[in-house]
């Protein structure tokens, strides 16, 4: 008998003996230290869906609104793929990493940020925790409610189970801990601006919107559209004539200036048509007027 077929005798055999689960999370914590049945891609990226906190579900929703495809976050899921390094002269792009790679770390970084807050009392111990929330040095200031720095901080136990069953998935996902730290740093500065211009907070420290005229401003949003910022780059060089062979050699400043502010006028777009959508339904909510 092949390995493979050992294998997959002893998952049916796992899926036939694994208990019943009153919830996902208490699935999540059985599969902290066992291993468990390969989910299935969709059950897989309905978990992914269900964790991401409100500005991440957004940054979703950007996505499939650039790329005029609601299955955006779907495409190439199914192939096993490592990341792609690109060369000097390749398109520009985003390493060839899929966009379900994408979505898994932002559901990975809203679980963190749902534990911190968890984990807290007081909405300002809340705020204290996300803002010196550290991913490179493995660190947060959480302790019941009160401001102690403890070390785990990737990995807080309630998140073990949840990237193991997820990880392990028929998504075959690809890991990286830099997207991390970039959806996390950028979830901070929407929280509480530092290093931006930001007029005001974009967003709570649980991540809950508090308005799409702010959202326009979210680092969020931005690091969501990167790849479709350097698509359009590469588009506009194209149209004057470039050719992508030797791309990164040549002088393209004016077309990322030009890249980014084209998908920003998007992106807020993308914000104006939020806003309605919300109106209406509050509208739809409001009692009638006799």
């Amino acid at each position: 008998m092949s390995n493979s077929s050992i294998e997959q005798k002893l998952t049916d055999l796992r899926a036939k003996t694994m208990p019943e689960f009153a919830s996902r999370e208490d699935f999540y914590a059985y599969a902290q230290n066992r291993q468990v049945p390969t989910l299935k891609a969709d059950e897989a990226f309905k978990d992914i869906q269900d964790n991401l906190l409100p500005i991440f579900k957004a940054a979703q929703e950007l996505c499939e609104y650039l790329g005029a495809d609601e299955n955006y976050f779907r495409r190439g899921w199914n192939k096993s793929q490592t990341f792609v390094q690109m060369h000097a002269e390749d398109l520009p792009a985003d390493h060839g990493d899929r966009p379900i790679d994408k979505l898994y770390h932002m559901a990975l970084v809203s679980r963190i940020i749902q534990t911190i807050n968890h984990k807290c009392g007081t909405a300002e111990e809340k705020k204290f925790a996300v803002m010196h929330a550290d991913i490179v040095n493995d660190n947060v200031y959480i302790n019941n409610g009160q401001r102690q720095k403890v070390s785990g901080f990737g990995w807080l136990e309630e998140n073990k189970g949840f990237k193991r069953a997820i990880g392990n998935s028929e998504l075959k996902l690809n890991y990286d801990d830099n997207y991390l730290h970039e959806y996390l740093g950028a979830f901070q500065e929407d929280v509480q601006p530092v290093l931006t211009d930001k007029s005001a907070p974009v967003c709570s420290s649980s991540g809950q919107i508090l308005g799409w005229d702010r959202m326009k401003e979210s680092s969020v949003l931005q690091i969501a559209a990167e790849p479709f910022i350097y698509a359009e780059m590469a588009r506009l060089y194209q149209e004057q004539g470039g050719k992508l062979q030797g791309f990164y050699r040549d002088d393209r400043g004016k077309f990322a200036a030009q890249a980014r502010k084209n998908i920003t006028a998007k992106i807020f777009a993308f914000c104006d048509m939020k806003k309605s959508q919300d109106r209406q339904m509050q509208i739809l909510n409001e009692p009638h007027q006799k």
